[in-house]
């Protein structure tokens, strides 16, 4: 089974990124399309975000009506900072052994990844569905040095 995990501080959450897993869920084939709002985004500990609560109150009303998303308190239930390759390792006992791990990035992300916790460890985790975005880059060259394997584990 092909999962997609869509985490993101989602303040709020708006159509686009209701686009983006549905872009995601039929290009990769994916059965589910997990949103997982962050409870402590560690790239905005210094900016103000809204409430943990009402945000997921914001997901969860977002999602109601599509059958294919669904909510994810895989961080809102976790102390500290949200690390995307804790929350890949949570995950991987909730699915079915077999179950293929995407997580949904933006190419703004992707470009960030190195200064992200564990990058090497969560790229041996799950793939990257990266979606591309207007004015956004990164060089996969310059990021296969920094995270070798990264070029094999990323899908546009």
């Amino acid at each position: 089974m092909r999962i997609g995990i869509f985490g993101g501080t989602f303040d709020p959450p708006h159509f686009g990124h209701l686009v983006i897993a549905t872009e995601a869920r039929a290009h990769l084939g994916l059965a589910q399309v997990y949103f997982v709002p962050a409870r402590l985004p560690p790239h905005k500990l210094n900016e103000k975000i809204s409430a943990l609560a009402d945000r997921l109150a914001m997901v969860q009303l977002a999602l109601d009506d599509n059958p294919w998303f669904a909510l994810s308190l895989a961080e809102a239930n976790r102390p500290g900072p949200s690390y995307t390759v804790d929350t890949i390792h949570f995950l991987q006992h909730e699915f079915p052994p077999a179950s293929e791990l995407f997580f949904i990035m933006g190419m703004d992300s992707l470009a960030e990844l190195p200064t992200w916790h564990q990058p090497q460890e969560l790229i041996e985790l799950c793939q990257l569905a990266v979606l591309k975005r207007p004015g956004y880059a990164a060089n996969l060259d310059e990021l296969e040095q920094k995270i070798p394997g990264i070029k094999a584990r990323v899908v546009f």
